[in-house]
């Protein structure tokens, strides 16, 4: 049997619950019943094929106050409407309510994946931004995202959104002509003059085909090639900071980037014949015996999508890499191959994806520690970013102490991930979200009378009900003994005392309490 072939098991609440965690946020119970009676190729193409723009989540976003809706919509705006003080937790904020609230969670999973592979960083856009000088007669406040910045970065979010499960190479032509991807990482400054090799060296090493597949000389030629691939940045044009190919400094003359001449009259340009080029290229590199057999770029992409999907700790030089890279160059629709969709509906009806070995042994990253259980309890008064208490910095803030900043990865390589995410700062971090989530401020009052009104618990007694209501959304699996015994020790603890006299209260505390603890639990660490 080959790696990839489908999966033939049973297909239980266990398998749907699987496939939930690591195409998305998990799934809650109603959500889970519908996957099995649908059946595993139905689920895993209702996943997969979802539609770009999510209509009832933009309606949902243009209802919200104005602020939201002008700020935060997605759509760009003129630069003159843009309110300022705009800040990087606004950008935040924004799309963590799209991941709480989308219908289509895959979206919101793989654009995630994107921009830890494709990483740029708000805040060298910011100050590049700044440094142009066109701020207004009374500047910015400190911190905060002037118009362009906020125009530039939000153009990024949403081209990772709506193109991220198409064709890999139609997303990388769209990236290197980016404006924030040409700030990151210096393209915009890439002259004949004075060649810029950051990008180049970026494209080969970390979103294409990794180190090792390629040579300096290689590095040097591409990043002639992409000389003139720029910015209009002119003050008389009110600084669009739009891409702009610049002829005049662009290096005509003829390149050779893997022994492959690269010329100026080739059609579509030399941009886009370099991309050609490092998609087809075999490398015949001393990493793994595949390299001498498929392109560098499509193993490296496999090995990558394994192991956000999968399992982190895959190495390169597993056959399942080999083979889901030969199915990822090999798989043409519409012409095109490296389509992501497809390779996706291959991981997931693979019995490789669906080996009970890797369930539970990838560590969530802080979108997935907060996302699933904002999600799975439907935590409606958390999704919504109007009630965020103390300032609207908040939940930000919570996720830059876990280790994820959004739109600021650490450096260009991304997020390191596995056990990376468990130490002691970030685990303290996570309960502390923890803590904050199941505060009266989230877990009202409302929210808890909305258990009972609903039949999730029968009544404000009804303590096993409150553990079996999370324990289905937030565990997915059978409780341990030990875990049971601690959390109905725990619920029944609460309101023990003769001076606990009121059940609305007691059961509030209880609900609070079941969830907090359970956040807390290693297996929730885990999807």
């Amino acid at each position: 049997m080959r790696w990839f072939d489908a999966y033939d098991g049973p297909w239980t609440r266990d398998e749907a619950a699987h496939l939930g965690r690591r195409a998305g946020f998990g799934r809650r119970p109603d959500e889970l019943t519908r996957m099995v009676e649908w059946g595993l190729d139905r689920t895993v193409d209702g996943i997969v094929d979802y539609p770009v723009v999510d209509e009832e989540l933009e309606a949902e976003i243009a209802a919200l106050p104005e602020i939201l809706a002008v700020d935060r919509n997605g759509q760009e705006k003129p630069v003159g409407s843009i309110k300022v003080p705009f800040y990087e937790w606004d950008l935040q904020n924004h799309w963590i309510f799209r991941m709480i609230r989308t219908r289509h969670p895959l979206q919101q999973q793989l654009q995630l994946f994107m921009h830890d592979h494709l990483v740029s960083d708000w805040q060298k856009v910011w100050a590049t931004i700044t440094d142009a000088d066109v701020r207004g007669p009374t500047g910015f406040n400190r911190g905060a995202l002037n118009p362009w910045t906020q125009k530039i970065v939000g153009r990024q979010y949403r081209l990772l959104r709506d193109a991220s499960h198409g064709p890999y190479r139609a997303l990388l032509r769209a990236v290197l002509r980016d404006p924030a991807m040409l700030i990151y990482l210096d393209n915009r400054i890439n002259t004949k003059e004075k060649p810029q090799e950051n990008f180049a060296r970026e494209l080969l090493e970390l979103f294409t085909m990794g180190v090792g597949n390629y040579t300096e000389h290689d590095v040097r030629e591409i990043a002639r090639a992409l000389t003139g691939e720029a910015l209009n940045e002119r003050e008389a044009d009110h600084w669009p900071f739009e891409y702009e190919f610049q002829a005049d400094r662009h290096d005509g003359e003829v390149k050779t980037v893997f022994g492959k001449e690269v010329r100026s009259d080739m059609p579509g340009g030399e941009a886009d014949r370099i991309i050609d080029l490092i998609l087809d290229h075999v490398s015949g590199a001393p990493i793994s015996p595949a390299h001498a057999r498929v392109p560098a770029a499509a193993l490296h992409l496999a090995w990558k999508f394994l192991g956000w999907f999968v399992f982190e700790s895959i190495p390169i030089d597993h056959p399942a890499v080999e083979e889901l890279g030969a199915f990822f160059y090999e798989t043409r629709v519409d012409g095109d191959n490296y389509q992501v969709r497809e390779v996706l509906r291959k991981i997931f009806k693979s019995r490789f994806f669906h080996d009970e070995s890797y369930r539970y042994r990838m560590v969530k990253h802080p979108m997935d520690y907060m996302v699933m259980a904002a999600r799975n309890v439907e935590l409606d008064e958390f999704a919504c970013v109007t009630r965020w208490p103390l300032n609207k910095m908040g939940v930000p803030v919570w996720t830059a102490e876990m280790g994820m900043r959004l739109y600021g990865a650490p450096n260009v390589s991304g997020w390191e991930h596995g056990r990376a995410w468990i130490n002691s700062g970030n685990l303290i971090a996570r309960f502390n979200l923890a803590g904050g989530m199941s505060g009266a401020d989230f877990m009202t009052p409302a929210y808890c009378d909305r258990l009972i009104a609903q039949g999730h618990v029968d009544s404000e007694s009804d303590t096993e009900g409150i553990v079996e209501y999370f324990r289905a959304r937030l565990l997915q699996a059978e409780l341990r003994p030990a875990e049971k015994q601690s959390l109905d020790a725990m619920v029944a603890a609460i309101g023990a005392s003769p001076s606990e006299a009121d059940p609305s209260t007691v059961f509030q505390r209880r609900v609070r309490a079941c969830f907090h603890v359970m956040m807390t639990f290693p297996r929730y660490q885990l999807k």
